[in-house]
């Protein structure tokens, strides 16, 4: 058994979303596979999947199982493992090194985590990075997925969609400096913000352009994902989207250039308007680069050969004993009204005595 054990998330992000859908790539091909919850009948109605779920705290892990963690959060989870094996599935690059200082030891593997046997990537950039700070540690490249069966073009509006959750200021910012300059006339700028997975696909589908706002990303989802619905992609490729945000296949601005990113949507609205060549040529490579790289019948193949290798009898990422692991939740913070108003009595006591310290 494959254990993929997940954050307990309010809503779902995407690197959640990725994680089920290893997880139901690898079940479907024949490698058994799981998510693990620690919040009994935890589930997500914004995307479906397939993919087998466990609820527990705890969970019993077999001889010849693997242990998945995700990168987030850091080295403070790495006694969850008690030293068993693990596979870090690390889907950005930053959380690789945040917790580090340049006086931090160099230690060989994955910094701050000694038991690390593999380590699974989802962009050429994180491998890269990983790759550099971990040493000789295996580093799999695994693709993202993006549906083209969900995210497809439909008929094509004078609509540039959005997703203001990265880099709001900017690109309300370059909206702004757009409108300043005069909008061509009839177009829709539509925010996309707690919509569902099918209704982001909807509003791609129809959207003429997506405007990028990407930022520190280890890929960028969105983009591959507009890209598939037909949009033509102008913005930023926060670093990790530059596989496949590039000059021949999207309007690609420097980092945090606002007035760029105006001007190219502007261009790119022009382009739109006046049927230039330029427009069609990019917006379809870029499509067909997603289509090729991404797709599921991709995404499953690579999966299943990385895990595959990874369950091989000479890995040392296999489980060879028993094990008893917590799950994350096994160690948040009670939640009701008692435990609240108990925090926040203790931090009320604690500024208190700091405030009758002070001379």
């Amino acid at each position: 058994m494959i254990w993929f054990m997940a954050p307990d998330l309010p809503t779902a992000s995407g690197g959640l979303m990725m994680m089920y859908a290893i997880a139901e790539a690898l079940d479907a091909g024949g490698l058994p596979a799981t998510v693990w919850h620690g919040t009994p009948g935890l589930r997500y109605d914004t995307f479906d999947s397939a993919a087998p779920v466990f609820h527990g705290l705890e969970a019993e892990l077999r001889p010849g199982d693997l242990l998945v963690l995700a990168e987030t959060g850091g080295p403070k989870w790495q006694f969850l493992a008690a030293g068993a094996p693990v596979v870090m599935l690390c889907q950005g690059y930053t959380f690789a090194y945040q917790f580090l200082t340049p006086q931090t030891p160099v230690e060989p593997g994955y910094p701050g985590w000694p038991n690390v046997r593999a380590v699974v990537a989802t962009s050429d950039y994180i491998a890269a990075v990983v790759g550099r700070l971990s040493g000789d540690l295996p580093v799999h490249r695994v693709p993202v997925l993006v549906d083209d069966t969900v995210f497809r073009p439909a008929a094509k509006q004078r609509v540039v969609a959005y997703m203001p959750r990265r880099r709001r200021t900017d690109i309300e910012g370059a909206l702004q400096l757009l409108r300043r300059t005069g909008t061509p006339a009839g177009w829709e700028f539509v925010a996309i913000e707690g919509a569902t997975r099918a209704e982001v696909a909807e509003i791609l589908g129809r959207a003429a352009i997506y405007l990028s706002g990407a930022e520190r990303d280890g890929f960028g989802l969105p983009g591959a994902e507009a890209m598939a619905a037909g949009c033509h992609v102008v913005g930023f490729t926060g670093t990790g989207g530059a596989e496949y945000l590039r000059a021949d296949t999207a309007s690609v601005v420097h980092d945090d250039d606002v007035l760029a990113l105006a001007d190219a949507l502007d261009a790119a609205i022009r382009a739109y308007d006046s049927g230039a060549d330029w427009f069609a040529e990019r917006t379809a490579r870029g499509r067909d680069l997603v289509r090729n790289r991404y797709a599921p019948e991709v995404f499953a193949r690579e999966v299943r050969a990385s895990f595959g290798t990874l369950l091989a009898p000479d890995s040392a990422a296999v489980l060879t004993e028993p094990i008893r692991v917590q799950h994350y939740q096994a160690h948040a913070p009670a939640t009701g009204w008692w435990p609240t108003a108990y925090r926040g009595a203790r931090r009320l006591a604690r500024r208190t005595l700091t405030a009758l310290r002070r001379p």
